[in-house]
């Protein structure tokens, strides 16, 4: 198990945290430069969407327009409310595309929900760490142990075997290949 801040909930409580809305700033791929709808559907895959609103990100097929670089997650307060911030800690830092080293999965932090988020990891770059060192410079909470960077593809039901194949296809089609980002940051949503 990968250890993560949702091990502890009764701590973020308690500090009147709510780790499903804490601020991220992030890279979005190309439109286009991904097409996982398709491979799901060809292997009869099922997408997973979260019956929670709390948990909105939680919702299919998202590698083919809204994929994104996470740069920093946790900030204390949204992207858009701290964005004179985000902006002075960046200044000087210019995104680059990042290219997938191979396709992998995380499972689910929420005992009550059974899914696999189906990711493209990164090649980590200097350019990358860079990135995320910077933000860390901002008030955040970590809620995983070290910043692995990423762009999720598909929330699929928990079938170990489902994901096995889904994995398999998306790392034929996926491994090795750069992806261009947005030369802009997507500062995430408002709470």
């Amino acid at each position: 198990m990968v250890l993560s801040a949702h091990r502890f909930p009764s701590v973020y409580e308690d500090l009147d945290l709510n780790l499903s809305q804490l601020g991220c700033i992030m890279l979005d791929t190309q439109p286009g430069s991904i097409k996982v709808g398709d491979e799901l559907a060809q292997l009869g895959a099922e997408p997973y969407t979260s019956p929670d609103p709390d948990k909105f990100w939680i919702k299919g097929v998202v590698g083919d327009d809204t994929a994104h670089v996470t740069l920093l997650y946790g900030l204390l307060e949204s992207g858009p409310d701290w964005r004179q911030y985000v902006d002075t800690v960046l200044d000087g830092w210019t995104p680059e595309p990042v290219v997938v080293e191979d396709v992998g999965y995380f499972g689910s932090p929420y005992p009550d929900e059974r899914y696999w988020c189906i990711i493209a990891r990164l090649r980590l770059t200097e350019n990358l760490l860079e990135a995320n060192g910077r933000l860390r410079f901002l008030p955040h909470v970590d809620t995983f142990t070290m910043y692995r960077p990423h762009v999720t593809l598909a929330y699929i039901r928990g079938d170990e075997t489902e994901r096995d194949r889904v994995i398999a296809a998306l790392n034929n089609a996926l491994a090795g290949s750069e992806l261009p980002v947005s030369p802009e940051l997507n500062y995430g949503g408002n709470h």
